[in-house]
């Protein structure tokens, strides 16, 4: 189709097929006049637009194009510009006047792009060198480096990939046949063109099928509208932001979509929430398709574009290349099983450019690791979970972020919302949240965390959440969870102190300051920025009870479930606690809450863990048991009132008679949550040792600081019992000497306050995965 339009832009002249192929045969003769071979590297210094998009793929057609957007940050195209050595520099008239002095201080070849006066959509000239014959070096093998593109590294230094021509063309071609891309289409490229996305999905795709790209000078929502309506393309490909903004404007161009060609909607480079995907349908009335790929491995997979063949929560099935999910063991797994997203074929990498440490870890007998978590069910169809270096690892457990995403995008208040760890001083990471709001839709930091709370366990429902207009991603249009951590970190740093104004402000205040070991401490300061923790946490939540001025009472029901999750700063807590006049005189033996029917099932004896006091948790617990389980939840004690007990083991006697009260013979059914789980753990050995059966022992994060010590004094007294004495006088100076160590140790074990298996934990938690 030499007549055939291959690139559009707005207020230029079409670029023909035949204008096309007359562009590359010219880049290369003035390549080769100047003495640049195939092998060799050309930066591209262009703005977005189709002048770039044009400049790249006739330099790739007969050298190792490099395209850097210019308007970049010039830290970044100065570190690019010396790693990779280039050849030569493309430069565009637009480029800034410092990158044009660097590229002089550095001696740099600079051909400068010139452009006639309104012309051809991306074709150009290079001033100052002579034009070779039509054809010179435009033919180029299958495994010739044909693009050097960076990764979206977070630092000033990514990456940089090395992809072939094969595997750029491979790419290309998987899109145009899974799209069903042919020549009466005309894509709308809304994808940066300096990343694979808008080079080879947007561009060079539609180019492979004899179709037509529009590539916009702007990446907006008024832009995309303005090129719907004087283009009217058949489909467009886009970021998840950008397809977020082009929602939000929807509403005011009801008439042009409605009149649009759209057969297709295309999502890549990011995760596209539920929501949003089924938003983008309903608005273009037709289908979204995803894919999943990276810069070192593009256009892995697509969706299907019959939505009979389609599985909710899939990113499609493979195209011309394989994909596999490899265990931690390094061998491939079966179907269904999660594991690391591994790849080989036309479409993966040739490597990173000079970073033979980076191939080796990258590279498992011929496949290549993604970072990606997933699974492949039965069909191959593949389900993306996580990313490796994503997982938020709070206190050993693993938590996947797109999970916690998914959750919270169901709220009918929040736009957008990402999940990250942050650090903590006491659990490694944090679980939080970066939230925008939907217009007139007011939502506090609490009532996302009493939603998350409701749909989400304990350990995965975000800690901190953080309010804002918008959430910073890269170019093209990736959230980077790993900077957000900073970014957070920088937030928090500017809270203004806000003193106490109420008594019962100034009375929190001066707790978690005792506590928390922290002053001064502001009323809008979070608890869990603050470092707080469980056992923290129940220090602070038992205290409460001395507003009650006696040391025999807790807080009953109605309590506010789940106070320092819900309430995490002082000013919400004293305004939930100001408002809760429900106060009850129980004594901490008896302290019981009872959920469910008694029936003729023996109880759950449940003991409490930390921020929610005595029946948030047993709720919970209680709605996945059923009615027909009764559950007896037992408030924990107040280690901070005078004569109250200190340690487990004294926790444990006191509940003991608390239990066989409630039912007198076993079998018995325990659980406990945080140190709690430490305390049910020693009821079970009291049961057990007065001849009950213990049938159930269910303990939740918990870990036992004292377990070697047990098994130490154990040990000893196997000892004796495996001697053969040679004389009573040497059996009773080891018997005194055993029985002298093992009161040591009982002494130590005992007097073990419930703090320090905090910070054991890391340790313990460690070993024991071991």
């Amino acid at each position: 189709r030499p007549d055939g339009v291959a690139v559009l832009a707005r207020g230029r002249q079409p670029f023909t097929y035949s204008g096309l192929f007359a562009q590359i045969k010219y880049v290369a003769g003035n390549f080769r006049a100047l003495g640049i071979q195939s092998h060799e590297r050309i930066i591209i210094l262009a703005p977005q637009g189709a002048d770039a998009a044009v400049a790249t793929l006739t330099t790739a057609a007969s050298a190792i194009a490099v395209p850097i957007n210019s308007d970049g940050d010039p830290v970044h195209i100065r570190n690019c510009i010396q790693r990779v050595e280039p050849a030569a520099v493309l430069v565009d008239a637009q480029v800034d006047v410092t990158i044009r002095s660097f590229l002089r201080e550095i001696d740099s070849r600079i051909l400068e792009l010139t452009f006639e006066s309104g012309p051809l959509a991306g074709a150009f000239a290079i001033r100052d060198t002579a034009y070779i014959a039509c054809g010179a070096g435009v033919s180029s093998e299958p495994s010739q480096i044909a693009l050097l593109l960076p990764t979206s590294g977070t630092t000033s230094l990514p990456k940089f990939v090395c992809l072939t021509q094969q595997n750029v063309c491979a790419a290309a071609r998987n899109t145009a046949h899974a799209l069903a891309i042919g020549p009466g289409d005309v894509c709308l490229n809304m994808a940066n063109i300096f990343h694979a996305h808008g080079l080879v999905a947007g561009s060079l795709a539609s180019i492979s099928a004899g179709a037509t790209v529009i590539c916009p000078d702007r990446l907006d929502a008024t832009a995309f509208f303005d090129l719907l309506q004087e283009y009217s393309p058949t489909w467009f490909t886009a970021v998840p932001t950008m397809h977020q903004a082009i929602l939000n404007q929807a509403a005011d161009h009801r008439d042009l979509i409605k009149k649009s060609r759209v057969r297709v909607i295309r999502s890549a480079s990011a995760y596209l929430p539920d929501p949003v995907r089924q938003a983008l349908e309903d608005q273009f009335h037709t289908i979204v398709t995803e894919s999943y790929g990276l810069t070192e491995a593009m256009q892995l997979t697509n969706t299907p574009l019959d939505p009979r063949s389609r599985k909710t929560g899939s990113l499609g099935i493979a195209g011309s290349s394989e994909l596999g999910i490899m265990g931690s063991e390094g061998r491939l797994a079966w179907a269904g099983r999660e594991g690391e997203i591994v790849a080989r074929g036309p479409v993966v990498m040739f490597g990173y450019w000079r970073d033979p440490d980076a191939n080796q870890d990258v590279f498992v007998d011929g496949w290549f690791r993604t970072g990606d978590l997933g699974y492949l069910d039965q069909d191959g169809h593949l389900f993306m979970t996580g990313r490796i270096k994503d997982q938020i690892n709070r206190g050993g457990e693993k938590v996947a972020p797109q999970e916690v995403d998914a959750v919270l995008l169901k709220h009918p208040s929040i736009k957008h919302a990402v999940t990250f760890g942050i650090p903590h001083p006491a659990l490694g990471e944090e679980v939080s949240a970066a939230i925008v709001l939907r217009p007139g839709m007011p939502l506090d930091q609490e009532d996302i965390r009493r939603y998350a709370l409701e749909h989400l366990p304990e350990s995965k429902a975000p800690k901190q959440i953080f309010l804002v207009s918008e959430i910073p991603a890269t170019s093209t249009g990736k959230l980077l969870r790993r900077n957000l951590a900073e970014w957070a970190i920088k937030q928090t740093a500017t809270t203004p102190y806000a003193a106490p104004r109420t008594p019962m402000e100034r009375h929190l205040v001066k707790v978690w300051q005792e506590v928390l070991g922290h002053a001064p401490i502001g009323i809008d300061e979070d608890f869990f920025e603050l470092g707080g923790t469980s056992l923290s946490a129940v220090q602070i939540f038992t205290r409460l009870s001395e507003l009650c001025d006696t040391s025999t009472t807790v807080f009953s029901e109605p309590q506010p479930p789940g106070t320092l999750l819900t309430a995490s700063t002082i000013r919400h807590l004293a305004a939930q606690l100001e408002n809760t006049t429900s106060m009850a005189s129980i004594p901490a033996k008896r302290a019981v809450v009872r959920l469910g029917d008694p029936g003729i099932w023996n109880p759950f004896f449940l003991f409490t863990g930390v921020y929610s006091g005595t029946a948030f948790y047993p709720r919970r617990f209680a709605r996945h048991l059923g009615p027909q389980q009764p559950i007896l939840a037992l408030a924990p004690h107040d280690i901070t009132l005078p004569g109250s007990p200190k340690t487990i083991d004294a926790m444990a006697e006191e509940f003991l008679a608390t239990v066989r009260h409630e039912q007198a013979h076993g079998p018995y059914m325990l659980g406990g949550y945080s140190h709690a789980g430490l305390v049910a753990f020693e009821v079970a050995r009291r049961l057990e040792g007065a001849g009950e059966q213990v049938a159930l022992l269910f303990i939740v994060d918990t870990v036992m600081p004292e377990a070697w010590l047990i098994h130490l004094q154990r040990t000893i007294r196997r000892v004796g019992r495996l001697r053969n004495w040679h004389s009573e006088q040497e059996e009773s100076e080891f018997l005194r000497w055993r029985s002298r160590i093992c009161h040591m140790l009982d002494v130590w074990r005992l007097g073990l306050p419930t703090f320090v298996g905090h910070y054991w934990k890391k340790l313990v938690t460690r070993r024991s995965q071991e």
